[in-house]
């Protein structure tokens, strides 16, 4: 019988089995840890194969981290963008109802989203510093996008 692998289970595998945790594994003694692990991405599946973890870049050279529910439904995100960094957190259904994010200008900002994908709340900065809630996310207003 064969098993086929995905190369960065396979790699993460390797590493385990030959490294700390895979002493564990063999009941001998821990051996020294790995100090410097250097992949291109970094995948986490289920037993279904499902990724649940996605360390990567993207086509820019940009590195993000995504993290997916069971149902492999990504629920955060955690990127960069030439200079700028970004957190979503999403619903079940992948959409987002939370985003923090820096601009490559020096501004940034939280803001929570409605289901249909409208701003609910916003609070954040400019490019001078100047803190700001606009009246439509203070207490009493909605959107109505």
């Amino acid at each position: 019988m064969s098993t086929s692998l995905s190369a960065p289970f396979a790699l993460v595998l390797a590493l385990v089995a030959g490294g700390t945790g895979g002493a564990l594994l063999r009941q001998e003694a821990p051996q020294a840890p790995i100090d410097v692990l250097e992949v291109r991405e970094l995948r986490i599946v289920d037993a279904e194969g499902r990724a649940l973890l996605v360390a990567s870049t993207d086509a820019d050279g940009s590195a993000f981290l995504e993290l997916s529910n069971g149902a492999g439904a990504p629920v955060v995100f955690l990127g960069s963008s030439q200079g700028d960094g970004a957190l979503d957190l999403l619903g079940a259904t992948s959409q987002r109802l939370v985003y923090a994010g820096a601009g490559p200008e020096g501004d940034g900002g939280v803001r929570t989203e409605n289901r249909d994908g409208s701003r609910a709340f916003y609070l954040g900065d400019d490019v001078r510093g100047n803190g700001r809630v606009p009246e439509s996310s203070l207490p009493g207003a909605r959107v109505m996008d």
